[in-house]
Formats: C-alpha cells, structure tokens, sequence
C-alpha cells in the first residue's frame, strides 16, 4: 500500500495561474500594466506630491497668523508656487525677478523624482525592458509628464503680481527630473547595468573619484559652515527673534534649514579660493575679505569678519586638500595598478568631473535677490569651475603618484623576500 509521502504530485491542469505581484504602493493596477502609462503615472505623481507637499506646509504656517494674513486660498496658491521656485526656472515676487531660491527646495523635488524613478523601475513591466533606446523613450515620457504637471500649475500659482515664469518652470522641471529620475533609471535597471559595464573603466573610475573629491569639498564645507554658525550662534537667536517670536518664526526656521546647502555651496566656494559675494560690494574668500551690510538673515550670522585672511580657514583648505588626495587615490587605485598613461588619463578626468560637479552646486546655489545691491549672491561658477580643476588635479596627481610609488615599493620588499627566503 502506498504511502501519502510517495505518491507523485497531482497537477490539474485547469489550476489558475499564479497570481501578479502588486504593483508599488501608488501605482493603480491598470496604469502598471503598461510601461507607457506608468512612466508618465510616476512623472505627474512626483509634481502632484510635492505641490501637495508644499501646500500642507504653507497652510500649517500660515494657521498662526491666519487673521492678519489673508485667505486661505492665496496660502495655497503661495505654498504651489513655492514648490515651482524649487524648479530653478525663476520667479517673480511682487514683480521683482528673483534667481536665488533655497536649494532645499530643489533638492526636495529632486529626492521625489529620484523616488519616483525608483517606483518605475520596480514595476515588472518596466523591470523586462532590455532595449537602451526604449527604456530613454520611456524616461521622456516621464520628464515630460512631470514638466508638464508642473507647466500647468503655473497657471493656478499667481498670488498677485507674484508668479513662476511658465517656460522657466518647464525647463527647469525637465532638468531636474531628467537629473534625479535618469539617474535613478540608470542605477536601478538592467538597462543602467548593461550602460555601466560598456562606459570605458578610466571614464567609470573618473567619475567615481570626481564624486568623492567633491563630496569631500562639500562635507568639509559643511562642518566649516556649522562651526562659523555655533560660534555666532547669539547673533543668529537674536535675528530669529527679531524675525518672528512662537510660531509665527516657524517661516524663518524653515527657509533657514532650506538654505543651509546654499550656505555649503558658498563655503565651497569659499575654500576653493574664488570666493562668494553677498551683494555688488560685499566678498568674502579665503584670501581676504570685503565686508558690508548684509541681509539680516539667521544663516548669514556665520560670515567672516575683518578684512584679512584668515589661518583657521587656511588649515580649514589643507585638511581639505589632503582628503582629496586620499579620496582620488583610493578610487583611481585600479588605473594605478595598470600603469602610468591609465592612471594619469584618470586623474586628469577626475579632476574635470569634481571642477563640474562643484561649479554646477555652485551655479544652482547662487542668483540675484533684486535689482540693486542683491543683484549678485553665491560664487561665480566659472572661477570656481577653474580653481576647483587645478585644486582637484593636483590632490588627484598627488594621490595617484603617491599610491603608485607604493605600490612599486611594496612589489620590490617581496620581491626580495622572495629571493631571500
């Protein structure tokens, strides 16, 4: 008699199929069924999202002072319109252009782009394409869909003579999905590895060192920033309280926190040699300062005083330059080890990558504020781009030299321990 356990396996053959993996959260099941339809789903999500976003946030700061400030509506309109200067694409208060936005706010819509992407590229639909020329089609689908949105809010986001430029926002919103969405794309699909492993290794080990000499800038930035900031931090309390007391400061704290990577970028700046300006006669460098009259902002409270250079910053720019080298030398180790002309071509690309990548942060960070004395605010990318290349290709020559000779030294010890033994 047989056994339950050696009885071979029924199937029936009308047994149903295995169900579908949901789709990720926010995404309807009939738009992931198709790849088209959830590229521009997961585009006009991310616009939607954050003007969401930014409405909550306008509404929850305005609820203080909801008597003296008008109605509800403008608040929303005010808080869109917040979200659509984060596009870099200009804006317009009381009918004075202004460039300078919080980079905050642009990082922000970068992180929902970014996360976006990463919802698109999860689905299966979207996971099986292997073709590079579809996958990009499916990437303009969703840049365009999010510019799009984002074109057709500017319509709603006027709050009296206050309003985003339509064809500053559409530019800028396909930029930043393009940058943050595409960049998602690539490092989250099977398209984006294949890319990968044909991109030359120099210009891959490049680009990773670039990276990390201008991460390396901006993270020494930032503790520089933060320190100046502690050092000074009853002046910034006391132009907070000036500002706004209880929560009607809750609007200062938050475009504080939001201009803190504007606040690095200028610190970059600072280090790199160039230096950044706060105004048409206000310049603060490494070098030697210029001070003036200064918005009375609470970020502002760290900024140098006195005219002279100062040692603090110049052992500031050493460690800087020391890290660079280690970090360009330990990313360009694999170009070191196949010889000289490999590990040079890096370091010259490398130092082009970090000169790009700063001078962009830079760029983004910086704008006019007015039409006259704020006209100028953040560093020039062009000086910065320049300072920044012979800085990065010196740490990045050093640090390859110094791995290289080494790694020679290491080779001759077991040579001749070898021999030796």
């Amino acid at each position: 008699m047989e056994t339950l356990r050696s009885r071979p396996a029924r199937t029936s053959p009308t047994a149903p199929p295995a169900p579908e993996p949901d789709p990720p959260t926010g995404v309807p099941a009939v738009v992931s069924r198709s790849a088209w339809l959830a590229a521009a789903w997961t585009g006009f999500g991310a616009a939607a999202i954050g003007a969401f976003l930014a409405v909550v946030v306008a509404v929850v700061l305005w609820i203080p002072d909801a008597t003296a400030t008008g109605s509800s509506g403008a608040t929303v309109r005010a808080g869109v319109l917040t979200f659509l200067a984060g596009q870099r694409g200009g804006v317009v208060i009381s009918g004075v252009p202004i460039a300078f936005v919080p980079l905050g706010l642009t990082l922000l819509a970068g992180w929902l782009c970014w996360r976006s992407a990463r919802v698109l590229a999860a689905l299966p639909v979207v996971a099986a394409v292997q073709g590079v020329a579809r996958m990009t089609l499916l990437l303009v689908v969703h840049v365009a869909a999010y510019a799009g949105t984002c074109l057709a809010l500017t319509s709603f986001a006027v709050v009296g003579t206050s309003r985003a430029p339509a064809i500053g926002v559409t530019i800028g919103a396909a930029c930043v999905s393009l940058v943050f969405s595409g960049s998602a794309l690539l490092l989250s699909t099977d398209v984006g590895d294949r890319i990968r492993a044909v991109t030359p290794a120099t210009l891959r080990a490049a680009i990773r060192g670039g990276t990390a000499m201008a991460s390396t800038m901006a993270l020494v930035s930032a503790g520089l920033v933060a320190c100046a900031t502690l050092l000074h931090v009853g002046r910034a309390l006391e132009l907070t309280r000036a500002l706004g007391a209880t929560l009607s400061g809750l609007p200062v704290a938050l475009l504080n926190a939001l201009s803190a990577p504007n606040a690095v970028a200028a610190g970059v700046a600072y280090l790199a040699g160039p230096g950044f300006a706060v105004g048409t006669d206000v310049h603060f460098s490494a070098w030697g300062n210029e001070p003036g009259v200064v918005p009375g902002f609470p970020v502002l409270a760290g900024l140098p005083g006195g005219h002279r250079a100062s040692p603090v910053a110049f052992a500031v720019m050493l460690l800087m330059l020391t890290l660079m080298c280690v970090v360009s030398a330990a990313a360009l180790r694999d170009e070191v080890r196949r010889g000289w002309p490999e590990a040079l071509r890096s370091a010259v690309l490398c130092a082009v990558v970090a000169a790009s990548v700063v001078a962009a942060g830079v760029g983004l960070a910086g704008g006019s504020l007015g039409r006259h004395r704020l006209t100028t605010v953040g560093g020039s990318p062009i000086q910065v781009w320049g300072a920044v290349f012979a800085e990065a290709l010196v740490c990045s020559v050093v640090g390859v030299v110094s791995l290289r000779v080494v790694l020679l030294l290491r080779g001759r010890r077991s040579v001749a321990g070898r021999r030796a033994g």
